[in-house]
């Protein structure tokens, strides 16, 4: 019997397909395949999306005020993993240690907007750890204790291993996004921000209709 829903599943996700199709994109202008697929860090049976992006980047900031909306829409079946974004400059490792320390306090919903304020407001976050901590104190966390996490083991180690992926990402700017360890989009000159998430949302549904396909088999 449970083949017998799988099959169903398969289907009607494949079904699905036909609606997308009306308003496919085109693989090396709209995304892009990755040379060679990178692991994803999500939980089995998840589709990883990363966000690629910077603090200091007007465009990540217009696009973190779209993604409000669109993260209420993002299928259950999808996982969003953001990744601040260093390029090799110390001032950015420090930012992305804000970043995770403020992702593994569970604060990025008040942290995000405190830290995109100055870079919307036409000026440039601060880079050093102690000033963004004292940021972090208005959102009711302690300066210490953000400052610890921030420096701590796990946080260490993910910046490294960030670091060590973010080449076979092939990003050539932020915002952009990884789909699946497989597709890269970016925000590209001429489009908005939601034209930029819709070809998101078509290589999700892309992803799934081909697992689903798979399965079926």
């Amino acid at each position: 019997m449970s083949w017998f829903l799988n099959g169903i599943a398969g289907l009607a996700l494949l079904a699905s397909g036909a609606a997308i199709a009306q308003t496919a994109y085109v693989e090396g202008t709209d995304y892009y395949r990755l040379r060679a697929p990178v692991p994803t860090q999500v939980a089995k049976g998840k589709i990883e999306v990363i966000e690629m992006f910077r603090y200091g980047c007007i465009h990540c900031a217009h696009m973190e005020q779209a993604m409000i909306p669109w993260k209420k829409r993002l299928t259950s079946e999808a996982q969003l993993r953001p990744i601040h974004v260093t390029f090799g400059n110390a001032g950015q490792q420090m930012v992305t240690r804000a970043h995770l320390a403020a992702q593994a306090m569970n604060i990025l919903d008040k942290f995000n907007p405190v830290m995109f304020a100055d870079v919307l407001a036409g000026k440039q976050p601060p880079t050093e750890l102690s000033e963004i901590a004292k940021r972090v104190s208005g959102l009711g966390v302690k300066p210490e204790v953000f400052l610890a996490t921030a420096n701590s083991f796990s946080v260490s180690q993910k910046l490294k291993q960030n670091e060590a992926l973010s080449p076979r990402y092939e990003i050539e700017g932020t915002p952009e996004f990884i789909v699946a360890g497989k597709y890269r989009v970016s925000a590209r000159p001429g489009t908005t921000q939601e034209q930029t998430l819709q070809i998101v949302d078509f290589l999700v549904q892309k992803e799934l209709i081909e697992r689903s396909a798979s399965a079926v088999k």
